[in-house]
């Protein structure tokens, strides 16, 4: 008999969404392997060679570059309500939304409640953790690895002070 024939219609539909985002999860980080795999393989100093290179060739007149005219596109709106649906989309308290966030709790409440509008940096974070909610999962194993400022400070060289202890 199947496992999930005791469950109720609310949590077979959570034990759905559960086993999708896992999916979505291990997607993304075959996803992230590849590209540190493709970056390992690239010689990035030959290829900054070559671009001078063209660059050099360009002035020169020898060669004519390709130039694209890109507009950028705006982002769009995000409005008070768009944030705490978000935040509650994924089961946290405003402190940790805005801990995960890199944002102080105030400002996001600011935000909620219309009294402030995100940068557009902050804007395109709300929507791509909205979109894709294990944003905030990669962004903090990214953020992990990054030496905080008390780390630099312990690889100083120690004062007297400290030998006095």
């Amino acid at each position: 008999m199947n496992e999930t024939s005791d469950l109720t219609p609310k949590e077979r539909q959570a034990l759905k969404s559960a086993v999708e985002i896992e999916r979505g999860r291990k997607a993304c980080e075959a996803e992230e392997i590849a590209e540190v795999k493709a970056m390992s393989k690239r010689k990035i100093f030959d290829d900054m060679m070559e671009g001078a290179a063209a660059m050099k060739s360009h002035r020169e007149d020898e060669i004519t570059l390709r130039a694209y005219n890109v507009e950028a596109t705006p982002l769009p709106k995000v409005d008070s309500k768009l944030i705490p649906g978000t935040r509650n989309r994924l089961h946290c308290s405003r402190t940790v939304f805005a801990r995960k966030l890199g944002t102080n709790e105030r400002t996001l409440e600011k935000r909620e409640h219309g009294r402030a509008k995100p940068s557009p940096q902050g804007a395109a974070i709300v929507l791509l953790v909205r979109k894709y909610p294990d944003t905030l999962e990669r962004l903090e194993r990214r953020l992990a690895f990054v030496p905080s400022e008390a780390h630099q400070r312990d690889k100083r060289i120690p004062s007297s002070r400290q030998f006095n202890r």
